[in-house]
């Protein structure tokens, strides 16, 4: 089933706020500094990204758009 563009955009939005304002607490709790402003924004977009998708894995860029890749030309491989 495909989801509408304002659910992928409020999945994208929710899991953005939920990754960027959870990495304060999550580095607290295994001793490690307070994210930067940076890593905030890296968080957000890595979250919006998951989001978006669906697939929910807050994975960098690259990495995501290799899965992708990878993914599209397994399935063009079996669709012929």
């Amino acid at each position: 089933m495909k989801r509408s563009l304002m659910r992928a955009l409020a999945e994208a939005f929710d899991r953005a706020a939920r990754d960027r304002f959870e990495a304060p607490q999550a580095a607290a709790a295994y001793g490690e500094p307070e994210p930067t402003v940076w890593e905030s924004w890296v968080f957000w977009c890595r979250g919006f990204a998951a989001g978006l998708v669906g697939d929910w894995r807050s994975l960098p860029l690259g990495e995501r758009l290799r899965a992708w890749a990878l993914r599209r030309k397994a399935s063009k491989g079996s669709a012929r």
